[in-house]
């Protein structure tokens, strides 16, 4: 019987400490998210024609953006309309990005370009002609690096490919990877 009720002395004593704990875990955490309100997301700026120019840290162009219009919101996030995209890398011919939509994260450099995407590059002395068609692509302008879940199609030279899902590294050497169910038809 003794050792009964100094068991539950016990539990009642790690009980306490338990609604203790809760209770100022969250009396902190509601005086955190007093102190910190939620900033409402708003347009800022509403940009008609527009050219973004992105320079990297010698000064050289790395990529510019042309949309017929953009909005700018307050948590420094932008969406342009129909943008067209221009990736440099070195001496071969650039790539060309078309969207429908794109959302920008100004602060990390991603862009999530919406519904169809076509990605074009022209042929060059180092490259061949390259004509993609994917949907949804996530791009991230820090590593040049592109990602669709979605049926793509590529037509290089003379070869049609395709298949579910898409990695593109636009970097030299720039390489196009399609992930699963892929066909490829080579014409003569």
């Amino acid at each position: 019987m003794k050792i009964l009720a100094i068991l539950f002395g016990i539990m009642l004593v790690a009980s306490g400490i338990s609604w203790g704990v809760f209770a100022l875990d969250d009396h902190f955490r509601s005086k955190a998210e007093a102190s910190a309100p939620a900033m409402p997301r708003y347009v800022d700026a509403h940009y008609f024609n527009a050219l973004i120019i992105v320079t990297d840290e010698n000064g050289l162009e790395s990529h510019r953006t042309i949309t017929p219009e953009m909005l700018h919101f307050s948590d420094d996030t932008a969406e342009a309309f129909y943008p067209v995209t221009l990736l440099q890398r070195g001496e071969e011919a650039p790539w060309e990005i078309r969207a429908e939509r794109a959302t920008m994260d100004n602060s990390t450099k991603l862009a999530f370009l919406h519904d169809e995407v076509i990605i074009d590059r022209q042929a060059s002395p180092l490259n061949d002609a390259v004509h993609i068609v994917s949907r949804d692509v996530a791009l991230d302008f820090n590593t040049n690096f592109a990602h669709s879940a979605a049926f793509t199609t590529m037509l290089s030279g003379q070869q049609f490919t395709s298949g579910t899902g898409m990695d593109a590294w636009f970097t030299e050497p720039a390489r196009i990877q399609l992930l699963a169910d892929v066909k490829s038809i080579l014409t003569p």
